[in-house]
């Protein structure tokens, strides 16, 4: 008997019967051949899985495989006042050992987070420790304005302090040095508890351990006056950092309340009022004289002009026809319009513009990723040539 051998697409000979040979003992009168689909290096051939010249008898399935997908989480921050603030957050998220990668985005206040399992109750307690508060909700609701004067009841007391401390020593020189030692004291208590929870997350080299270092060492030495000004200005600083970072994602907080919570979705002669993540492509949506679109739409029967100076800074209001696109966030000026929504949940013209605004800040520049690993370096190089300054005699 002769070897049967059997030529496949692939090109190869096979020396046992395969799958493919059975065709033989068909008639060929009962095959009907369509046209054939040209054979690509990524498609299996049948016969060929199975044969013994593939390394360790395995599949090519298998080296097709799905990688493991990961799974993206956001979180809004509450109490993040500077951009070394997410620094500090990322850090301590970083430490987890499921997390692939995390991002906070300054201007929304948002965190994100990509891990192969859920670990939403770590990641909130990871950022708990170092002293921000975390919320799932992705629109939360607008919260009431911070009281002023709470906010800087510390470097109040300690700007009193320390005038009360400068009067007391043109009087006596000895109390007002002791009061300039309980200013430093009060003031680097609440320093040193942040530097303690942000050495204990994963950040040993921040800014409050900094702080509590020169402060320290300044009443090591005896100068207790110069502490407690280092910790004026820094908490001076601080604040001032903050009202700069408020500013800036005024912007960003004015484009997100555009959107309204809910929309008018018309259903045949009913009217109902639903939430913007129930919209979709096609639905016929109703906003009245005054109000703001929900979603992006195509506007239908009447014409009507609308104000979209919050989004193109186009002071007069715009006419748009029927079957033109109005953009989400613009105010029906004149009257009640009827449109169709165009746009997916999650995707409307603000939306596209707050992951633009996302995307750009989540590329930091060259130059700051350059300095955020030279100061990895450097930090610790100083403190630790400081130490030494003060610990080896001198030549």
């Amino acid at each position: 008997m002769h070897p049967h051998s059997h030529s496949c697409r692939c090109g190869k000979s096979h020396s046992k019967p395969q799958p493919l040979c059975a065709i033989r003992s068909v008639s060929p009168t009962t095959l009907k051949i369509s046209a054939a689909l040209p054979a690509t290096p990524e498609s299996g051939c049948g016969c060929c899985d199975n044969d013994s010249s593939s390394p360790g008898g395995e599949s090519d399935a298998e080296s097709d495989r799905p990688a493991l997908t990961s799974h993206q989480y956001r979180w809004q921050i509450a109490g993040m006042d500077c951009p070394s603030c997410a620094r500090k957050i990322e850090n301590a998220v970083q430490q987890l050992p499921q997390v692939r990668e995390a991002r906070v985005i300054f201007a929304s206040e948002k965190l994100v987070v990509d891990a192969d399992h859920d670990i939403r109750s770590a990641v909130e307690l990871a950022v708990k420790k170092v002293g921000f508060t975390l919320t799932s909700n992705a629109s939360p609701a607008p919260t009431d304005a911070p009281n002023r004067w709470q906010e800087n009841a510390g470097l109040l007391l300690l700007a009193m302090l320390m005038l009360a401390s400068w009067l007391l020593s043109q009087v006596s020189p000895l109390w007002g040095d002791r009061l300039f030692v309980a200013t430093t004291l009060i003031g680097l208590a609440p320093i040193a508890y942040s530097a303690w929870k942000l050495l204990r997350s994963g950040s040993p080299f921040s800014i409050e351990t900094l702080m509590t270092l020169a402060a320290a060492g300044a009443l090591v030495i005896g100068a207790h006056a110069e502490a407690a000004m280092v910790l004026l200005l820094f908490q001076l600083g601080e604040r001032l950092e903050s009202y700069a970072a408020s500013r800036a994602r005024r912007g960003v907080t004015a484009l997100m309340a555009l959107r309204p919570d809910t929309a008018t979705r018309l259903n045949g002669t009913q009217r109902e009022q639903v939430m913007l993540a129930e919209l979709r492509p096609g639905d016929i949506i109703e906003v009245a004289a005054g109000g703001r679109l929900p979603a992006d739409g195509e506007l239908l029967i009447l014409s009507a002009s609308f104000d979209e100076s919050a989004l193109t800074g186009e002071s007069v209001p715009v006419a748009r026809q029927p079957g033109e696109a109005v953009m989400a966030g613009a105010t029906s000026v004149d009257r009640l319009v009827t449109l169709k929504v165009i746009s997916q949940p999650g995707q409307s013209a603000i939306d596209r513009i707050l992951q633009l605004i996302e995307e750009a800040e989540s590329h930091r520049a060259p130059v700051e990723r350059f300095i955020d690993r030279f100061s990895r370096i450097y930090t610790p190089a100083i403190m630790l040539l400081a130490m030494l300054v003060m610990v080896l005699p001198p030549c």
